[in-house]
């Protein structure tokens, strides 16, 4: 199975640059507007899918490099490089919110719910696309 054709992969990478679309062009309704401050919360949610779609071609990269692609088992071994991914890229989101809580800092509390918020749904997303893949 050649990954980067994968009917699974290929339609997470659709929907996710739809969404980031979809988040831009609210970011540029937002500035417009003068919500300047709502604009930049779009802008993280945006960050976050970013982020999220290299820590895929970062998991696709490191199987290819291993020859995984030979592997039965690819797609079960992409999914848990992945998810292993962005958990990695959370855990900061993570302990900066728990810090904010503690310390009752408003800002920050809304940045990372959003971070963390935003990484669960493209999580969710990923699941939903892959399944079946691993059948």
């Amino acid at each position: 199975m050649e990954v980067l054709n994968s009917t699974e992969i290929t339609y997470y990478r659709k929907v996710m640059e739809e969404e980031k679309e979809r988040i831009t062009s609210q970011v540029n309704y937002l500035q417009k507007d003068n919500r300047e401050d709502e604009a930049v919360f779009e802008k993280i949610r945006l960050n976050v899918y970013n982020i999220s779609l290299s820590c895929l071609q970062a998991s696709i990269n490191k199987l290819d490099k291993e020859r995984a692609i030979y592997d039965s088992n690819y797609m079960t071994r992409l999914k848990t490089e992945y998810l292993a991914c962005i958990e990695r890229i959370s855990k900061p989101w993570k302990e900066k919110l728990s810090f904010a809580e503690n310390h009752d800092i408003t800002e920050d509390r809304i940045i990372e719910t959003i971070k963390l918020e935003t990484a669960a749904a493209i999580k969710s997303l990923f699941l939903q696309s892959l399944e079946g893949a691993d059948q």
